[in-house]
């Protein structure tokens, strides 16, 4: 069994149990993950449209960018599966899942400041908002939660295109020339017959034994 087969073996166990898994991944329609990321993004377009007039269009058009290269990616993750290159997926499974999470994080902040500009507003009205927010609790509350939507949108968010800098380069070295082999964190070791032994085995710090590459 070669790497790919290796590597397809968990998606082929969740197709055979129907219970783990509604649609095989064999079977899935063309673009059903498209039409998910797609729902995700009607969903936000519908927020931002909320936040006309509301929230400062620095912070939207900020959540806007992160969306389009979010798009981007995922139109490359699909022609990547389109061809079957499972392993290639597999190996940005971790930054794809953190820059999800980060532009729904900032879905939710935008929402955030939707609500709670408002309130505060209704709060403050004419009246200085420092001298509101020292004295009034829930206007203290309100301006809390718009300074920390803001503060994730204007720097946190930022992070984003790191990850996706991470899966559209596509580094070679993370796949290339995977095997069991070169994980194993031990040499073997030649018997005096000239036959392979175990792996070597050194202990850390005294105690249990450790695999590990022999020191000279």
């Amino acid at each position: 069994m070669d790497r790919q087969q290796r590597l397809e073996q968990p998606l082929k166990r969740i197709n055979r149990n129907p219970k783990s898994s509604p649609t095989s991944f064999e079977e899935s329609s063309p673009g059903r993950e498209e039409i998910r990321f797609k729902v995700f993004q009607k969903r936000i377009a519908q927020t931002a449209e909320k936040t006309g007039g509301i929230v400062d269009e620095k912070y939207i058009a900020i959540v806007a960018a992160a969306l389009e290269r979010m798009d981007e990616t995922v139109q490359r993750l699909a022609k990547m599966r389109d061809v079957r290159k499972v392993v290639d997926i597999l190996a940005v499974a971790q930054p794809l899942q953190q820059a999800m999470r980060m532009v729904a994080h900032a879905w939710m902040h935008l929402w955030s400041m939707t609500a709670a500009i408002p309130k505060l507003k209704a709060l403050t009205g004419d009246l200085a908002l420092e001298a509101v927010v020292k004295d009034n609790t829930e206007a203290a509350f309100y301006c809390g939660k718009i300074l920390s939507d803001q503060c994730y949108i204007g720097t946190e968010l930022k992070h984003l295109h790191g990850y996706l800098d991470h899966i559209m380069t596509g580094e070679p070295a993370v796949v290339n020339g995977c095997s069991e082999e070169i994980f194993t964190g031990a040499l073997p070791q030649k018997t005096g017959g000239g036959h392979t032994a175990g792996p070597l085995w050194f202990p850390v710090h005294g105690n249990a034994p450790v695999s590990g590459c022999a020191q000279g």
